[in-house]
């Protein structure tokens, strides 16, 4: 089984405790089955396991950061609240996500050119 960056940190967690996967199930009231299916990216990780994982473990500032990146960079699926938006930008959003796969280098580098600057300002 290949663990995405969240379920590393989930495999590093339970060895920094000493922990079997079957007891971090426990912990978290759900079944192993369960657990190593998030760890592997093929279910979505309930957004109650940040303050459960935080509380149970008691980690740190640090290690809260930590997990939130490993969240982020395991996402396969980004879902974007566009209805209080005018319908150009609802377009636009829409149009984006469907042609982002298509997309060749030089176009996603000028997008997030542009993404960039707006940031700054």
């Amino acid at each position: 089984m290949i663990a995405t960056p969240f379920g590393q940190f989930l495999k590093a967690l339970r060895a920094a405790h000493g922990e079997t996967a079957w007891e971090m199930a426990e912990k978290l009231n759900i079944s192993r089955g369960y657990l190593f299916s998030v760890e592997a990216g093929k279910r979505n990780i309930p957004p109650s396991w940040l303050e459960k994982l935080r509380d149970k473990y008691g980690l740190t500032e640090e290690e809260v950061k930590t997990m939130r990146q490993s969240i982020s960079d395991s996402a396969t699926i980004l879902e974007i609240d566009i209805s209080g938006l005018p319908q150009s930008k609802r377009t636009l959003a829409i149009s984006f996500s469907r042609q982002l796969p298509s997309l060749d280098d030089p176009a996603t580098s000028k997008i997030q050119q542009i993404l960039d600057k707006r940031k700054k300002s």
